[in-house]
Protein backbone atom coordinates (compact mmCIF):
# COMPACT_ATOMS: atom_id res chain seq x y z
CA UNK A 1 0.00 0.00 0.00
CA UNK A 2 3.29 2.26 0.08
CA UNK A 3 4.56 4.09 -2.33
CA UNK A 4 7.99 2.43 -3.24
CA UNK A 5 10.80 4.58 -3.94
CA UNK A 6 13.33 4.05 -6.83
CA UNK A 7 16.57 3.00 -5.56
CA UNK A 8 18.32 6.35 -7.46
CA UNK A 9 16.28 8.52 -5.62
CA UNK A 10 17.32 6.95 -2.19
CA UNK A 11 20.63 7.09 -3.07
CA UNK A 12 20.27 10.55 -3.28
CA UNK A 13 18.90 10.41 0.63
CA UNK A 14 21.24 11.28 3.90
CA UNK A 15 20.60 8.83 6.38
CA UNK A 16 18.68 10.51 8.96
CA UNK A 17 21.06 10.07 11.80
CA UNK A 18 20.97 8.13 15.49
CA UNK A 19 17.83 7.15 16.33
CA UNK A 20 18.38 8.48 19.94
CA UNK A 21 19.69 11.58 18.59
CA UNK A 22 22.37 13.27 17.12
CA UNK A 23 23.72 12.11 14.13
CA UNK A 24 25.78 8.78 13.25
CA UNK A 25 28.73 11.12 13.91
CA UNK A 26 27.93 12.15 16.94
CA UNK A 27 24.85 10.71 18.93
CA UNK A 28 23.07 12.29 21.50
CA UNK A 29 22.29 8.56 23.43
CA UNK A 30 23.12 4.62 22.41
CA UNK A 31 20.93 1.70 23.53
CA UNK A 32 21.69 -1.48 25.28
CA UNK A 33 19.52 -4.33 24.25
CA UNK A 34 18.79 -7.46 25.61
CA UNK A 35 21.98 -9.21 24.09
CA UNK A 36 24.33 -6.20 25.90
CA UNK A 37 24.75 -4.88 21.99
CA UNK A 38 25.16 -0.86 21.94
CA UNK A 39 23.38 0.14 19.22
CA UNK A 40 23.27 3.61 18.03
CA UNK A 41 20.16 2.72 14.85
CA UNK A 42 17.91 -0.17 15.49
CA UNK A 43 20.60 -3.03 14.70
CA UNK A 44 23.53 -1.15 13.88
CA UNK A 45 25.91 -1.77 17.09
CA UNK A 46 28.88 -0.42 18.19
CA UNK A 47 29.77 -2.74 20.33
CA UNK A 48 28.75 -5.40 23.31
CA UNK A 49 29.24 -4.78 27.01
CA UNK A 50 30.13 -8.21 27.36
CA UNK A 51 33.65 -7.00 25.94
CA UNK A 52 33.71 -3.90 26.84
CA UNK A 53 32.10 -1.54 29.87
CA UNK A 54 29.36 0.75 27.97
CA UNK A 55 31.67 3.75 29.46
CA UNK A 56 34.63 2.60 27.02
CA UNK A 57 32.37 2.24 23.90
CA UNK A 58 30.87 5.95 24.54
CA UNK A 59 33.59 7.97 25.26
CA UNK A 60 35.94 5.87 22.90
CA UNK A 61 33.18 6.38 19.86
CA UNK A 62 34.94 7.04 16.48
CA UNK A 63 32.43 6.47 13.69
CA UNK A 64 35.27 6.38 11.31
CA UNK A 65 36.49 2.66 13.48
CA UNK A 66 33.01 0.89 12.10
CA UNK A 67 32.80 0.60 8.33
CA UNK A 68 29.13 0.37 7.88
CA UNK A 69 28.60 3.68 9.91
CA UNK A 70 31.81 5.26 8.05
CA UNK A 71 30.42 4.44 4.58
CA UNK A 72 26.96 6.07 6.01
CA UNK A 73 28.62 8.90 7.25
CA UNK A 74 31.09 9.70 4.63
CA UNK A 75 28.69 8.86 2.08
CA UNK A 76 25.24 8.50 2.59
CA UNK A 77 23.44 5.65 0.92
CA UNK A 78 25.43 5.68 -1.85
CA UNK A 79 28.38 5.13 0.39
CA UNK A 80 26.50 2.06 2.24
CA UNK A 81 25.25 1.30 -1.44
CA UNK A 82 29.48 1.13 -2.82
CA UNK A 83 30.43 -0.90 0.32
CA UNK A 84 27.78 -3.58 0.28
CA UNK A 85 28.15 -3.69 -3.77
CA UNK A 86 31.62 -3.85 -3.91
CA UNK A 87 31.16 -6.98 -1.13
CA UNK A 88 28.28 -8.38 -4.03
CA UNK A 89 25.27 -6.79 -3.07
CA UNK A 90 22.84 -6.51 -5.57
CA UNK A 91 20.16 -3.98 -4.84
CA UNK A 92 15.76 -3.85 -5.89
CA UNK A 93 15.33 -1.40 -8.31
CA UNK A 94 12.74 -0.24 -5.61
CA UNK A 95 12.71 0.33 -1.50
CA UNK A 96 9.61 1.70 1.06
CA UNK A 97 12.38 4.01 2.32
CA UNK A 98 16.41 4.90 2.81
CA UNK A 99 16.07 3.12 5.89
CA UNK A 100 14.48 -0.42 3.72
CA UNK A 101 16.97 0.05 1.76
CA UNK A 102 19.70 0.23 4.66
CA UNK A 103 18.32 -2.95 6.48
CA UNK A 104 18.99 -4.92 3.34
CA UNK A 105 22.05 -3.64 2.83
CA UNK A 106 22.94 -4.36 6.19
CA UNK A 107 21.37 -7.98 6.35
CA UNK A 108 23.51 -8.62 3.32
CA UNK A 109 26.87 -7.63 5.22
CA UNK A 110 26.37 -8.82 8.28
CA UNK A 111 28.75 -12.33 7.48
CA UNK A 112 31.27 -9.40 6.32
CA UNK A 113 30.86 -7.35 9.21
CA UNK A 114 29.58 -9.59 12.27
CA UNK A 115 30.93 -6.85 15.08
CA UNK A 116 29.00 -4.21 13.17
CA UNK A 117 25.51 -5.71 13.67
CA UNK A 118 23.19 -7.05 16.41
CA UNK A 119 22.14 -10.69 16.48
CA UNK A 120 18.61 -9.58 14.91
CA UNK A 121 19.98 -7.56 12.11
Amino acid sequence: MLKMKSLSEILNEKCPGAWAGGTLESPLGVDVDEFRFVTICPGLSIGNTCKASLREFVEGYDYKGHGVIAALCDGGMKGLMNLASGNGFVPKEAHISGCHFCYEARKFLRNIFPDAFTLLT
